[in-house]
């Protein structure tokens, strides 16, 4: 009957043991949303939003009025463009006439609307060439979007545009920066942001559940007492 008696509170402990550490696994498996996400951490969509938004913006209503503009913009070389750049590599940067260039942008041709672009720098004139296609989020009414140009960052650019007298589209011209496969670039900020949703709400139950598991180790090792030195 003692035996039978022991041979149950061993079997009771081990239970335990392996419920404290079932407890304990738990935890860290509700953890694991936070360890994808810092895994696959890379932009949030504010920086997104700063990447893809134009860095330059000229209102054709000003080009209509006086004929001729000029905006001098530096190409950004803060930390969040590093982190950016870091992320998504070095960016195409296009110049180009968009109405609603923060939204689904339609770029109209150059040409058709007589507008000639120049850009220099303090050490002298910029090459341009002419962009074909249109980037995420625009679209165009001619296959040549507008001109490209390779600056680096932290150059100081000024963009000069001119045009005959003529009514213009309502728009801007906008100098943005694009890259390729923007839209899975998307997809994946907001599969990482969705991992943080999930990381915020199950690290207090994953901390709760570790918590729990090594109070019960602990106290089963308390209830077990010392250990016998074998004779």
């Amino acid at each position: 009957m003692y035996h039978r008696v022991l041979q149950l509170e061993v079997f009771g402990q081990a239970v335990k043991k392996r419920a404290a550490v079932a407890i304990i696994v738990a935890g860290f498996l509700f953890l694991l949303p936070g360890a994808l996400w810092l895994l696959g951490h890379g932009l949030s969509s504010d920086d997104a939003a700063v990447a893809l938004g134009p860095l330059a913006r000229i209102p054709l209503e000003q080009l209509e009025s006086a004929g001729s503009a000029a905006v001098v913009v530096t190409i950004p070389d803060n930390a969040q463009w590093t982190r950016i750049r870091q992320a998504w590599g070095e960016p195409e940067y296009l110049i180009a006439v968009a109405e609603n260039p923060r939204g689904e942008g339609l770029i109209h041709c150059l040409d058709e609307l007589g507008i000639r672009v120049t850009v220099t720098t303090k050490t002298g004139q910029v090459s341009l060439k002419i962009a074909q296609g249109w980037p995420y989020g625009y679209r165009g009414t001619c296959p040549q979007a507008g001109l490209e140009l390779e600056p680096e960052p932290g150059t100081d650019l000024t963009i000069r545009v001119s045009s005959p007298p003529r009514r213009m589209p309502a728009g801007e011209l906008v100098l943005v920066c694009y890259w390729q496969n923007v839209k899975d670039k998307l997809v994946g900020i907001g599969l990482d942001e969705d991992l943080l949703k999930m990381y915020r709400v199950t690290l207090p139950t994953s901390i709760l559940l570790i918590i729990a598991g090594v109070t019960l180790l602990t106290r089963r090792r308390a209830a077990e007492g010392p250990k016998q030195p074998a004779s």
